[in-house]
């Protein structure tokens, strides 16, 4: 009987102790977790996949500055939507035949154009990067890039017919219609089934890397009116990613260098797009590729009505399904996000010391010291200023 009684007070004596101790135990495994996955975040060899902490008073200070870069502050994507097109509709978006994406290799124009022009297959003419065979040839002909496009606009395939190439023509789904529906029964030669292609459409587009701002400003000085162009700006961070994720890895000084050119190119470029806002009102417009992929619908609704085109929910939809971008926001976000896989904390940091002087004018944000998987670096759809 004392014996039973003995083992019935250790065993209420062990059961006190563990409801102590359990507490104590898991409040000191979570502290321990959290001071390893601090030290894990802050290590500078691993991979960056984490962002800005909203908590943090260092971001609370960058959101203070953008809102006075950016004047009022956030502003509803409604509200922007309409400020900011509803103007650029006004200033004769109907006149416009021609239509011209141009983003730096790798910058995010292929995706952009694909998912403007290709919801207009039987009234958008559209060539994707057909200056790509242009380096030979130059040599041969003495011609320039512009020229070639100019004569590719006028449906001069007789002449410029040797620039086609069939893997970027088959991105336009104006050629496939075309080839499905005419050339292929007909048995005509690709020039031919893109001239009618071409000479059929009411409009005309391109996107193309291989021409300078110089050259748009010639080719906006000559059709003026009837042409509309887009240019396309990419976080340098991303774009580099692209441009070394199929090359050896390059070193750290080598990467910061690099960053340092891309970034002075694109603020010359937007720069140079912000002028021919000025002496061509409504005809150029600066654009994203982290807000495509962000608000898709927004931002194609926004574009096609600064083109001046009209465009059903269906065939949108139907568009944005075959480019993937009708994902949860979460996957798409994680597209955008990539390079944060492709290169080490110390890395970024410093691509961050090269561009962070221009960042506020391309409108990117750096790696903030405090890290977590809350927000972005770049600035939202509904905050910019296109």
């Amino acid at each position: 009987m004392r014996a039973t009684r003995c083992l019935v007070r250790r065993v209420v004596w062990l059961g006190a102790v563990v409801m102590v101790a359990a507490p104590c135990m898991l409040l000191l495994l979570l502290v321990s977790r959290k001071d390893h996955a601090s030290n894990l975040l802050q290590d500078p060899n691993a991979p960056v996949v984490l962002v800005a902490d909203d908590t943090d008073d260092g971001v609370r200070q960058q959101k203070q500055q953008r809102q006075g870069f950016f004047g009022q502050g956030h502003v509803g994507r409604n509200d922007s939507f309409w400020t900011t097109h509803q103007g650029l509709q006004e200033t004769g978006s109907s006149l416009a035949r021609l239509f011209l994406v141009y983003a730096l290799p790798h910058g995010g124009g292929g995706l952009v154009s694909e998912a403007i022009f290709n919801v207009h297959p039987k009234e958008v003419f559209f060539l994707y990067q057909p200056l790509h065979n242009l380096p030979p040839i130059i040599s041969q002909t003495n011609k320039r890039p512009v020229e070639w496009l100019q004569l590719l606009l006028n449906c001069s395939l007789d002449v410029a017919g040797h620039l086609l190439h069939l893997p970027h023509l088959w991105k336009s789904r104006s050629f496939r219609f075309i080839h499905a529906t005419h050339c292929h029964p007909h048995q005509l030669d690709m020039a031919k089934c893109v001239e009618i292609a071409c000479q059929r459409s009411k409009f005309r587009a391109v996107f193309t890397s291989q021409l300078t701002m110089v050259e748009i400003t010639e080719l906006l000085t000559v059709y003026h009116h009837l042409l509309k162009v887009v240019v396309v700006v990419r976080d340098p961070r991303a774009l580099l990613a692209t441009r070394f994720r199929s090359r050896p890895r390059p070193s750290a000084q080598h990467l910061q260098l690099q960053a340092e050119r891309i970034c002075i190119t694109m603020a010359a470029k937007i720069s140079s797009a912000h002028s021919l806002q000025y002496h061509f009102p409504g005809t150029v417009l600066v654009l994203h590729h982290e807000h495509l992929v962000s608000h898709p619908v927004s931002v194609m609704e926004a574009v096609n009505q600064f083109l001046g085109l009209r465009v059903s929910h269906h065939h949108l939809a139907a568009t944005l399904a075959f480019l993937g971008l009708d994902a949860p926001e979460q996957e798409r976000l994680q597209l955008v996000n990539m390079w944060q896989l492709d290169f080490t904390l110390q890395e970024v940091r410093h691509m961050d010391k090269s561009c962070d002087r221009y960042y506020q004018g391309l409108q990117y944000l750096p790696v903030p010291f405090t890290i977590t998987i809350r927000t972005n670096f770049f600035v939202p759809w509904w905050e910019a200023k296109l």
